[in-house]
Order: structure tokens, then C-alpha cells, then sequence
């Protein structure tokens, strides 16, 4: 990966246009908006980062389980060639350690994470839900 298109801290504002569109159906599946990232964003309870190729949203949230904290990728997505969202796992793994996470997690309704993903991921949970 350049230098060039490395992930950097920005307003969601500035980006939300690029992905709106592949954005918006994906927040609504799990009940979340646009605006709600915004807002996140904007209260900084959640960093949005963008490159040439992608945004990511990110939140730390606990687990209060295990008593630590997890960063949470909101959302993650790619606007240019097809892998892009895998090849910032790096950099997401460093913001993760400086946040003082103990590992990141995501869902995706997205089948095939498993194949892409490398080995220290491991699958946590599967969701069902019934819409009454």
C-alpha cells in the first residue's frame, strides 16, 4: 500500500457522499443511519477514517464480559477495487492497540469473511432477528 493512500483521521461529513449510496442499505439492515454515524462521529464516540478507496467508522465500545474494550468497525467500505477494505486491516489493528483495545470485531451479513480474513480472525457470533 502507498504512503499516498493510507487511512487518515477525517470528518464523516467530508465523506459521506462517496459512500452514501453502498452505505445507507448496509446501516439499514442493522437499524443504524447515516446521521446516527454522523452524530457518533461528531460527539467523538466514533473516528471515521477514509483513504483514496475506502471509509471506515470506528467506535471503542466494552466488552463487559471480559472487562476490556473492543474496537467496533461500524462500517467499512470500499469505494475502488475490490479487496480494499482487507488491506487496511493493519492499520485498523494499530489505531485498535493506541485505543488501548483488547481486539476489533464487526458484523457483516456479508458471506465469505471467513475465506478472507487471515487466521487470527476467528467468528464470534452469529445474529438471527424477527422483525414483529
Amino acid at each position: 500500500m502507498s504512503v499516498s493512500n493510507r487511512l487518515l483521521l477525517v470528518s464523516v461529513s467530508d465523506v459521506w457522499h462517496r459512500i452514501e449510496s453502498v452505505a445507507t442499505p448496509l446501516l439499514d439492515s442493522d437499524g443504524v443511519t447515516g446521521e446516527d454515524l454522523r452524530l457518533e462521529c461528531e460527539a467523538g464516540r466514533a473516528l471515521c477514517f477514509a483513504s483514496l478507496d475506502g471509509v471506515t467508522i470506528v467506535t471503542l465500545v466494552p466488552n463487559r464480559w471480559r472487562k476490556d474494550h473492543e474496537l467496533f468497525i461500524w462500517l467499512a467500505v470500499s469505494t475502488g477495487p475490490h479487496g480494499a477494505t482487507e488491506q487496511y486491516l493493519p492499520e485498523l489493528e494499530q489505531v485498535a492497540r493506541d485505543l488501548g483495545a483488547a481486539r476489533m470485531v464487526f458484523r457483516s451479513s456479508r458471506p465469505g469473511w471467513e475465506r478472507k480474513l487471515p487466521p487470527n480472525w476467528k467468528l464470534r457470533e452469529i445474529e438471527y432477528a424477527c422483525e414483529l
